[in-house]
């Protein structure tokens, strides 16, 4: 199953009409896509070998909450 298979598999869509819909996660779920963005951060930053870790894991909550 590939990624978005994955996500779409885990997301309830609730339409309002208008073009105007909502996601709806469950916060478990959010929980595993931040901390496998965290898993990413980590390789990336090892693959450049180069670069500061901080800010990224910092923000990672936000971003994945806001997305």
């Amino acid at each position: 199953m590939d990624l978005l298979q994955t996500i779409n598999s885990h997301l309830s869509c609730v339409w309002y009409g208008e073009g105007v819909f909502a996601m709806i996660i469950s916060n478990q779920e959010l929980e595993n896509m931040a901390n496998r963005c965290r898993i990413n951060i980590v390789k990336m930053i090892h693959a450049a070998k180069a670069g500061h870790p901080g800010g990224s894991l910092s923000a990672i909550d936000l971003i994945t909450g806001l997305y």
